[in-house]
């Protein structure tokens, strides 16, 4: 049976339709998408080192087995947390024991799950969206934009916000502080401090009752503590505040960092996508690598080894001995015939976007015998 020009349209249209919705995943040449979609935000190792689990720009909260060797894509995933697709994830942490990890968005609220990752508990107050979380010792504490859930946060300059303890058992909320600026993160060091990294380019201490501002004239990219030292990067300079004006300079801005177990070492990412280890004593650079990236979002330091997350749609493990590349979780493009891999839960939707186009106008335009000059 010979098909209309019509009909082979209509059949070429459902092939590539359905090619969308994955029911022909297998097809090789397809283009495959595993992970995030967008840039990670956060890595973290679970307690026992056994999974790792990231969070992305596109909302979701993954779990990744951890592997031996250097393989390409993540062995096993399972979301855990599905919103809004403009719904950054703007938190996530394992708590000081290990038994809880708590993951946040901005509308989505705050979800806890235990190390076997069953989700325990949510704790989302009305007319609250969430930009910041961290733990205490006994508990977290919450950055809140207060009637900002149907408002991009990093829109609001002048909107209220709160740092507030949530009581989890009936969802009331403590306020801490209170002020006209965006929390853009929250640190807390084991004596309990809190340093808040505020939009209006202030950093605040919290210890006990009494508070101490740092105003700047940039907006710093990030914040930590160094036991009891505040930590501030501005630019391109990483800021010590103990009282000697203690201050690293790195080649580019510093867009993260974190300090190994012992404190001994310092590790920086700046917008180069550029990642160097640093000594503390001495401030000397002991090693630097590139990253396939254009900009460093957080660390997680595991031993001799650390998890990166970027501009990427993917992650990397790098030993910090000498700059090696591990593994990396996610984000890679695969079109093996049989991936040895689970089958994708959603595919490059603008690649295959073009086919459609280039496959529904190229019959018309022989039809119509369109010539082009």
């Amino acid at each position: 049976m010979k098909l209309s020009q019509k009909n082979k349209l209509i059949l070429v249209s459902i092939l590539v339709i359905s090619l969308t919705t994955g029911s022909f995943a297998s097809i090789p040449g397809i283009v495959y998408r595993y992970g995030h979609i967008g840039p990670v935000i956060f890595a973290v190792w679970s307690p026992d080192g056994s999974t790792i689990v990231s969070g992305g720009g596109d909302s979701n909260i993954i779990i990744w087995s951890v592997k031996n060797s250097s393989s390409g894509t993540g062995l096993y995933k399972s979301p855990l947390m599905d919103s809004l697709p403009r719904d950054r994830v703007s938190g996530l942490a394992w708590s000081s024991n290990g038994t809880y990890l708590a993951g946040m968005s901005w509308l989505d609220g705050l979800h806890i799950w235990n190390a076997s990752y069953h989700k325990k508990t949510t704790f989302h107050p009305a007319g609250y969206s969430f930009s910041a979380m961290s733990w205490f010792k006994d508990g977290f504490l919450l950055g809140l934009l207060v009637g900002e859930n149907l408002v991009d946060p990093y829109l609001s300059l002048n909107k209220t916000a709160v740092l507030a303890r949530p009581n989890m058992m009936n969802g009331s909320i403590t306020p801490i502080l209170k002020t006209n600026a965006t929390i853009l993160d929250i640190k807390v060091n084991t004596n309990n401090q809190v340093a808040l990294l505020l939009k209006n380019s202030t950093v605040v201490i919290i210890n006990g009752t009494q508070q101490q501002s740092y105003g700047f004239q940039h907006i710093p990219k990030a914040i930590g503590w160094d036991n009891q030292t505040l930590v501030v990067s501005v630019r391109n300079e990483i800021r010590f505040f103990d009282g000697k004006s203690t201050v690293l300079k790195n080649s580019k801005n510093v867009t993260a960092f974190a300090f190994n177990f012992n404190h001994s070492e310092l590790i920086l990412g700046d917008e180069g996508g550029v990642v160097s280890v640093w000594n503390k004593t001495d401030l000397t650079k002991r090693l630097e690598f590139k990253t396939p990236s254009y900009r460093i979002h957080n660390f997680d330091w595991r031993g001799t080894s650390v998890l990166v997350t970027s501009s990427n749609s993917s992650f990397f493990q790098y030993s910090t001995i000498n700059g090696t590349l591990l593994d990396s979780y996610g984000g890679a493009l695969s079109t093996f015939t049989a991936p040895p891999f689970p089958k994708a839960q959603f595919l490059d939707y603008p690649f295959v976007s073009v086919q459609l186009i280039f496959v529904l106008i190229i019959p018309i335009i022989r039809r119509k015998n369109i010539r082009f000059r």
